[in-house]
């Protein structure tokens, strides 16, 4: 066999689950056990947090792991000392591991990293601090951006929940939090932006890579100690351009001004900018999904996701609520954190939540009352003789309370976060076949 007759062979085999093949690393090694690989890996892994290596390996230490492994009994595959380089090339493949610049032939293992926070001296503000907020912390999903991004590793600066990237004289700290579900990043240096836009994109590459259906919210804490909605701020931009306003807390901002500081680029190249940044986003979770936006004179733009198409059924048949409780049922829990996100808007701007008082108690109660309609909807059973009258009802009311909510929402563009969520919401809405069913 000539090589491209091995390497169309290798593919077959590792698409059949008999061999796995590793082209990026060397055509030589090939595994016919699957699971030895996880083995082995996991081996690795457990046996230096448990003789506290602190991340650091290199093939003889990884030879000596093995051989303790075997005289303890507590390795249950065969591991030659040849295959040691192949399994931290692999582990630097799955990025679990990336090669130490500072030291030759050396591997650091992120999720290993020593718990202890060095003194780096990179500061917590004052300069650009972006955030990602999630509903929950995939596991893994910062060790792997850390790996990605570890010829960028200041200094061997790294340790369990945080890491000091740099590029040329810019220094960025990012850091996850179990606790507050978040990962942010706190960047400073001349060219800054530039490099918080290559870091943040990197990051929403690797979201988009491995957690298409995670929801996640984009946030920037000004120098002032306000937080902005980025998405909510890059939309409005694009549709107003230069005379965009954000509003955070009681103050106003120009778009423009803090998405050029953010970007790290003139003008002149930032609208090009937020449509990939968009593009990224679409990739992502909004993969199938479009932002609407609709440019209202008095509070403009906002996402409006109301509906007024005309809705008709050919046939007159009822049909199959499944798909459409599907959607319904992922809108309940978007439906839970606008609830939080309008809480802590009145826990934390109490003297404008007070003057906007009525229009959100309004909004609060028919959130309540469209969650409470999904509910009845999920609990009306198949099998009896007025199941399609119960949910053709429950649907038409679903439909009427999501049309109030979406317009009362258009006078809530103050509160931060809200059009952006509003927007996501709107999207699952707008999935539902509602020309099935005739109201």
């Amino acid at each position: 066999m000539d090589g491209n007759e091995i390497s169309i062979a290798l593919t077959v085999l590792d698409i059949l689950g008999v061999a796995i093949h590793f082209p990026n690393i060397r055509h030589s090694d090939v595994v016919l056990n699957p699971e030895w690989i996880t083995k082995a890996i996991y081996f690795i892994i457990w046996s230096s947090e448990k003789r506290k290596l602190e991340g650091k390996l290199n093939v003889t230490s990884l030879q000596l792991l093995f051989e303790e492994g075997r005289k303890n009994e507590e390795l249950d595959v065969k591991v030659p000392n040849e295959k040691c380089s192949f399994l931290l090339d692999l582990m630097d493949e799955f990025r679990l591991a990336f090669k130490n610049k500072s030291y030759q032939g050396a591997y650091c293992v992120p999720m290993l990293a020593p718990t202890m926070e060095p003194d780096h001296g990179v500061k917590r503000n004052g300069g650009l601090r972006f955030f990602f907020s999630l509903p929950f912390l995939p596991p893994g999903l910062f060790y792997r951006f850390v790996a990605e991004s570890g010829d960028e590793v200041a200094d061997d600066m790294i340790w369990k929940c945080g890491v000091i990237l740099s590029q040329g004289e810019s220094k960025v700290l990012v850091e996850y939090s179990d606790y507050q579900r978040n990962i942010t990043f706190n960047a400073h240096g001349p060219r800054s932006g530039v490099y918080l836009t290559t870091l943040r994109q990197r990051l929403m590459q690797l979201l988009g890579e491995s957690y298409q259906d995670l929801d996640y919210d984009t946030y920037i804490i000004t120098a002032d100690g306000e937080r902005i909605n980025w998405r909510d701020m890059s939309v409005r931009y694009s549709v107003e351009g230069d005379s965009a306003k954000v509003y955070a807390g009681l103050s106003e901002h120009r778009a423009v001004e803090i998405l050029k500081e953010f970007f790290g680029v003139l003008e002149s190249d930032l609208k090009r900018l937020v449509q990939n940044e968009f593009d990224l986003m679409r990739r992502h979770n909004m993969a199938d999904r479009q932002f609407k936006i609709e440019v209202n004179p008095t509070i403009s733009p906002t996402i409006s996701p109301s509906f007024d198409q005309k809705l008709e059924n050919e046939n007159n048949t009822i049909v199959s609520v499944s798909n459409e409780l599907q959607s319904l049922l992922r809108v309940d829990s978007d439906l839970i954190i606008l609830e939080e996100i309008l809480n802590d808007f009145k826990e934390d701007y109490k003297e404008k939540a007070f003057k906007y008082e009525n229009e959100l108690k309004q909004l609060h109660r028919e959130i309540k009352r469209l969650r409470s309609d999904i509910a009845e909807l999920e609990a009306i059973p198949e099998n009896i003789p007025t199941a399609d009258a119960k949910k053709k009802s429950t649907l038409e009311r679903i439909k009427g309370r999501w049309d109030k909510i979406a317009e009362l929402s258009k006078q809530c563009y103050y509160v931060i976060g809200f059009s952006d969520k509003i927007g996501k919401i709107g999207d699952w809405i707008s999935s539902v076949d509602w020309g099935k069913w005739q109201f």
